[in-house]
């Protein structure tokens, strides 16, 4: 007789909760939300206000190359482990490239010389962040090989030569 009694008393439970994520109003820790009040996309956003300067033909790599595009600085700089490609199958280019196209000026610094901070100086400070990536490999498979040895080659570095990015690169 207490199971029944329970049984009813959750189904009518579940039936007002039902009724009331109908109405959009639950009272529990779930909420169910209305498709129209999530933006569609990342892009139904106003884009960032350096928009209007339009997009860089390479995202740069040097403090020339940002004095070239007319840049005191960029928003956003990303550093990668491999070599800059720009090319949809390298990830921080194309990272790089969604930023752009939403306004932000974006900077590459590319397997930088993780001994010294200069090479993380190069751009300047950037005003809003840094990014930062290992590449398109974890950084210790592309370093080391299953039997835990060093490789020589790295695929992803310009002249396939390998060392040039440390251990757990994103820690």
């Amino acid at each position: 007789m207490g199971t029944s009694e329970s049984h009813a008393t959750r189904t009518k439970s579940t039936a007002a909760q039902a009724n009331l994520q109908g109405q959009g109003q639950v009272q529990g820790p779930w909420r169910i939300v209305s498709p129209n009040l999530v933006p569609a996309t990342l892009f139904a956003r106003r884009k960032y206000w350096a928009e209007r300067f339009g997009t860089a033909p390479v995202l740069p790599m040097s403090r020339a190359e940002m004095d070239q595009l007319g840049w005191e600085s960029c928003d956003v700089i990303l550093v990668t482990g491999d070599a800059y490609v720009d090319h949809p199958s390298f990830g921080a280019a194309l990272v790089g490239r969604l930023l752009e196209s939403q306004g932000f000026r974006v900077g590459i610094i590319a397997q930088p010389d993780w001994h010294s901070a200069a090479p993380f100086c190069a751009l300047g400070r950037p005003n809003i962040m840094f990014g930062v990536t290992a590449g398109n490999m974890d950084s210790m498979v592309n370093r080391y090989t299953s039997d835990r040895r060093l490789r020589s080659d790295d695929a992803y570095s310009p002249g396939g030569l390998g060392g040039k990015r440390p251990d757990r690169a994103v820690i």
